[in-house]
């Protein structure tokens, strides 16, 4: 344990001292770490925004499904979905978020028939569970499709392949395009399930950092508008 403590330390201080350089040279860049679904259906239209009011910040956008480590340089910032806390980081909540299920359009399905049709379920099965549990519902006998990636999950509910928990800051704008419908009205199942900021645990942020945390933080808030 104190070998790593120690390694940890290292590489906290190297990549102290290179953000320092590249902030000397003119060359702020903020490595951001997400999950591809959030990225992809939420993120990247946004970003714009934030390169119009601060063109000398470079943001780059790490989509994966692996939690990053911090103190080994691998990003600077991240936006973990889920319900906190994690080890090893500092983590702010952003945005909590409402879940409730969707389905293609004309294959709507009622609730008291949800366990005879095939639940799609990515690595945050519990929300499914928690879901119905706020509701009363047995869900402990449909069949299940576990696929990893959000997108994925989605993309098969688009696809008429099965109900999936929708989040609804990601899957608005397909609800909009009628590509899904809810099948119950989104709400909050946890007050701590939601889309956080971490970065590593007692790390002062940098400038460039700090300006994109508020970017996020007020791009959320227009969100919940």
């Amino acid at each position: 344990m104190r070998y790593l403590a120690e390694i940890d330390a290292a590489f906290r201080t190297i990549t102290d001292a290179t953000a320092e350089l590249r902030a000397e040279a003119g060359q702020e860049t903020v490595r951001v770490t997400a999950l591809p679904s959030f990225c992809s259906m939420w993120l990247i239209s946004r970003l714009a925004s934030f390169s119009d009011v601060h063109p000398g910040i470079d943001i780059e956008i790490d989509p994966t499904l692996e939690i990053v480590s911090f103190a080994r340089d691998e990003a600077d910032l991240g936006v973990r979905y889920g319900t906190g806390p994690w080890k090893g980081v500092d983590a702010r909540l952003l945005h909590v978020e409402k879940i409730a299920p969707v389905s293609h359009p004309e294959r709507p399905i009622p609730l008291v028939d949800l366990p005879d049709h095939q639940l799609l379920t990515s690595l945050k099965e519990q929300e499914w569970q928690s879901w119905a549990d706020m509701r009363g519902l047995d869900l402990a006998d449909p069949k299940r499709m576990p696929l990893n990636d959000y997108n994925v999950v989605v993309q098969a509910a688009v696809d008429g392949g099965g109900v999936a928990i929708g989040r609804q800051l990601l899957v608005e704008t397909l609800i909009r395009e009628g590509r899904l419908t809810w099948l119950a009205e989104p709400e909050i199942v946890d007050d701590r399930l939601g889309y956080w900021l971490v970065s590593a645990k007692g790390r002062p942020f940098t400038r460039a950092m700090s300006l994109f945390a508020d970017w996020l933080a007020e791009a959320f808030a227009q969100t919940a508008t």
